[in-house]
């Protein structure tokens, strides 16, 4: 009798831990990769937009470091936010244009500083590109923001004296460094967040007339 009752305790006993297994796991546990496939895998970028706050300031002074938002002498002179407009949209544009598989989505971008060289800096010791937007990534067909990031650096070197004669004999402009950076810079944001690690909710402002960029 007393080892019946033992045996029913120890039965009852092993159901009880059964269902105590039967919970949801982990999050290191056996529900890791169907979390995981919830995920977005990847995307496709169908559109760039970028925008050039007309607030920003403007400098044509060929000081070394003129106390500006923008610093643009690579082209000859004209309007230097048109002009800043199409860089930034060429270089975020080659760079996006890697991610052609996944969910539909749209870039868009907010110029906080474009400080390029001038022709004294070029010519003496070269410095740096300081490349500076916001970024905000929302899904094409429903605006929902997906990733927004109010500061992405994508400050580069920039050649100056012998260095900076020898790149543009090669053709190695101020511009192609520059939308290299740029296209560099958007791809390792989007990489960064594609597998769904780092996605951000939130509202970002509207752009204010965006110059739209589609990628077909």
């Amino acid at each position: 009798m007393r080892s019946f009752r033992f045996t029913v305790i120890a039965l009852a006993a092993f159901g009880l831990s059964g269902c105590m297994l039967s919970d949801p796991p982990s999050r290191g546990g056996l529900g890791a990769p169907s979390l995981a496939a919830q995920q977005p895998s990847g995307y496709n970028v169908t559109r760039v937009n970028v925008l050039v706050p007309r607030s920003l300031v403007v400098s044509e002074e060929n000081t070394y470091k003129p106390a500006a938002d923008i610093v643009w002498h690579g082209e000859a002179a004209g309007n230097r936010f048109a002009q800043v407009e199409k860089l930034m949209r060429d270089g975020i544009t080659a760079g996006a244009g890697a991610f052609r598989a996944g969910r539909a989505v749209t870039v868009d971008v907010q110029v906080a500083r474009f400080h390029a060289l001038t022709q004294k800096t070029r010519d003496s010791f070269g410095g740096k590109h300081e490349l500076i937007y916001a970024l905000t990534l929302r899904d094409a067909a429903t605006g929902e923001v997906l990733l927004q990031e109010p500061r992405v650096n994508a400050t580069v070197r920039a050649a100056g004296g012998a260095a900076a004669q020898a790149e543009e004999a090669v053709g190695r402009t101020q511009a192609v460094v520059i939308r290299e950076a740029l296209a560099a810079s958007i791809q390792k944001e989007l990489g960064r967040s594609s597998g769904g690690g780092g996605l951000l909710a939130g509202v970002a402002r509207a752009a204010q007339s965006p110059s739209d960029a589609p990628l077909n």
